[in-house]
């Protein structure tokens, strides 16, 4: 999960508050660490969430149901196409779906945002294979710029859903910058719960 404040607006990118992800959840695959926030912890002004794709590791029911709880339509839900259709059903109605480059003015804090593509996929169901989108959201207002890569930026050292050992990322990340004989402030790892200012 992050939460991107570009002053005054606050974003949050969805990722579960959910102990196990899947369908029905107590089967699902178990966190090895808990979430660094609860539902409770978020800020009372947040403005928006990003939805990067469908998997239940990113489009979670209880977490979704919790957050409208508390923060109603006061919150602004951004989906990739296909995805936005899932949301009335859940009780969600302020929903914005972006298409691959669409681009979203989102007037009431004057923030631009674009869904860009990404190598993913998408899946909920046996019957729904890539029927909707997948990708990362650019978002920028008149003096600052961020982009958010999606499923990649995220995953990591939380549930094991890849072939790959739950620590590995970041060892290849670390890796890759000392190959390509990178700065090591270069590309930045962020513990879970670490708040980390940008410059």
């Amino acid at each position: 999960m992050f939460i991107l404040s570009l002053s005054p607006v606050i974003w949050k990118k969805l990722h579960d508050f959910s102990e196990r992800c899947d369908i029905p959840s107590f089967i699902g695959p178990k966190r090895f660490r808990p979430p660094a926030l609860t539902v409770n912890d978020l800020s009372d002004d947040l403005d928006a969430l990003f939805i990067s794709h469908n998997h239940f590791d990113h489009l979670d029911y209880p977490s979704v149901k919790s957050l409208n709880k508390r923060y109603g339509e006061r919150l602004t839900w951004l989906c990739s196409g296909g995805t936005r259709q899932w949301f009335p059903d859940n009780h969600v109605t302020n929903v914005v779906e972006l298409d691959w480059w669409e681009e979203y003015h989102f007037s009431k804090k004057e923030v631009n945002i674009a869904f860009c593509p990404a190598q993913h996929w998408s899946r909920r169901t046996i019957f729904d294979m890539n029927k909707s989108l997948w990708g990362g959201y650019a978002i920028w207002d008149a003096t600052q710029k961020f982009y958010f890569a999606g499923r990649y930026s995220i995953r990591w050292d939380t549930w094991a859903l890849a072939n790959e050992y739950f620590m590995e990322p970041p060892k290849k990340i670390s890796q890759a910058v000392r190959i390509n004989q990178l700065g090591s402030s270069s590309f930045i790892v962020i513990k879970h719960g670490e708040v980390f200012d940008l410059p």
